[in-house]
């Protein structure tokens, strides 16, 4: 960071400084590999600019494999014509003399790190202060300045060694072994290592559930997405614990849409029966208690976040009160960048949202749920399921993502010829049946797993297997698709007053 002038003095420690650069010279080996490799110090570091030349000349003659005491250093900064602006030979020997014993040399390491890290946090407030004065967008303005402070934090950061990487991975495996011979025993077993999606066979697939990348959905009109992202997000927030949240932005529904959504499924009562007048006192008071239960959930629904760097300030704020374990966007294709240049392409700036979205991800440890807007011409083609190409402006944006699922209904598949290639599961009382695809899985394999989509009540069931050709099969011979037990709803209406709701709708 540069200097600023101020008539206050910057945050700085003159005497943890002589304190370092004196246990330097006492033992460079051991403190000079700690303050740079655990601390993270360079010249930079130090305030006092006469320390900031010495320790250059400290770590370079260090590197080179130089020997180093009074002496030496001595002959070294006299060779490079700095000895006398250092204050000569006699301020080497106070700085010796400064540090009898180096045991204190990590308590002088953090002190010079912690008043670093101050002096750039006042350079920055300082400087974001000036530009406040000429920002013309206030929310844009607003949106970079968490993002700003957090760069200080990454700059000084401590990287892990490579060998850090393969041991995370052994205590993951390790972990996830431990927690299922627990489940197996009957034993307490604790949190999984991963986010659970909440439907078997999708967690299955990616090894026990969603990792710290981002998975992208789409799907063809009114094969459910927002309504599966929903379940996901209600599944995850019953898994929350203390502080934990599900963050969603959602550009494409308010709040209140998805709390009635949500109310629907709670309660079992259909939305257009009661947005319509037509529920029953205790279906009313059924759906109204179902509130009661939802409003406890730690999901965070922000309608105001349009653009990506105010999305990433949102999640990052909401981050520091408490780990967030799920972040969903629905719409990727409705973000902007808040840069109109940028915007104006969008396959690029798509991509660009997608790579940030992945960073996010792994930056505070949350899987990432894209929902993603499909093209027309792919809504009416009728010879084959959804495909990745559906999507708009797929381009990069799929590439990027670690995984992809698309939704299709499952119905007759006919090629140009006019032949039926597949036969499809009929709708019954509002039960469609769907087809999860999972497209694009780095974690495992790729297929597809059929789904009841209970489309009044905003809920998906998994199928049994062979479930689809049994019910066309049912449907051909006149019988009932789906048998009493696959549909129980003891407030369900007699089929007059369906037929009259009908009617009347």
């Amino acid at each position: 960071m540069s200097e600023y002038k101020t008539d206050r003095m910057p945050p700085h420690s003159e005497e943890a400084e002589k304190g370092l650069l004196g246990s330097v010279l006492r033992d460079p080996v051991t403190v000079l590999t700690m303050s740079r490799n655990e601390q993270k110090l360079n010249e930079t570091s130090f305030f006092v600019p006469v320390h900031r030349v010495l320790w250059t000349v400290l770590c370079a003659m260090f590197d080179e494999a130089e020997k180093i005491d009074l002496l030496t250093v001595g002959e070294k900064l006299n060779d490079l014509g700095q000895l006398d602006a250092i204050g000569g030979r006699e301020y080497l020997e106070q700085l010796y003399d400064s540090s009898i014993t180096i045991a204190y040399s990590a308590d002088y390491a953090g002190i010079v790190r912690s008043k670093w890290i101050l002096r750039d946090a006042a350079w920055m407030a300082r400087k974001i202060q000036d530009e406040a004065y000429g920002a013309e967008d206030a929310e844009q303005f607003l949106a970079t300045i968490p993002e700003r402070f957090l760069s200080i934090a990454e700059g000084i950061s401590n990287e892990p060694e490579r060998i850090d990487a393969y041991n995370t991975v052994i205590a993951e495996v390790t972990a996830a072994k431990e927690r299922q011979m627990a489940i197996r025993d009957g034993r307490p077993a604790g949190p999984p290592p991963y986010v659970a999606t909440g439907f078997e066979d999708l967690d299955k697939s990616m090894g026990g559930g969603m990792r710290n990348v981002l998975y992208m959905l789409g799907g063809e009109q009114s094969a459910g997405k927002t309504t599966l992202v929903s379940q996901i997000m209600k599944h995850v927030a019953r898994n929350c614990r203390g502080n934990e949240k599900v963050l969603c932005f959602s550009l494409d529904a308010s709040a209140e849409e998805h709390a009635a959504r949500d109310m629907t499924t709670a309660s079992k009562v259909s939305l257009p029966k009661i947005t319509a007048g037509f529920a029953k006192k205790d279906q009313m008071k059924r759906f109204a208690d179902s509130a009661a239960d939802l409003a406890t959930l730690p999901i965070v629904i922000d309608e105001e976040c349009k653009t990506l760097p105010m999305q990433k300030s949102k999640a990052r704020l909401l981050s520091m009160k408490g780990q967030v374990k799920l972040i969903v966007v629905d719409y990727i294709q409705r973000v902007r960048i808040g840069d109109h240049r940028v915007d104006q392409d969008r396959n690029y700036a798509l991509s660009c949202i997608a790579g940030d979205y992945k960073d996010l991800g792994h930056e505070l440890g949350c899987p990432v749920i894209a929902l993603s807007q499909f093209n027309n011409a792919g809504k009416g083609d009728l010879s084959r399921f959804a495909m990745m190409g559906d999507m708009r402006s797929c381009g990069e944006m799929a590439e990027i993502a670690h995984g992809i699922w698309l939704l299709s209904k499952d119905r007759n598949l006919i090629n140009a010829k006019g032949t039926v290639t597949h036969t499809g599961a009929p709708e019954e009382n509002g039960i469609r049946p769907v087809w999860l695809d999972n497209a694009k899985n780095k974690n495992g394999p790729i297929g597809k797993a059929a789904m009841w989509l209970y489309a009044k009540y905003f809920f998906f069931v998994e199928a049994e297997e062979g479930a689809f050709k049994a019910a066309a099969e049912n449907a051909e011979h006149g019988r009932p698709v789906h048998r009493p037990s696959d549909y129980e709803d003891e407030n369900e209406d007699s089929p007059e007053e369906e037929k009259q709701e009908e009617i009347i709708l």
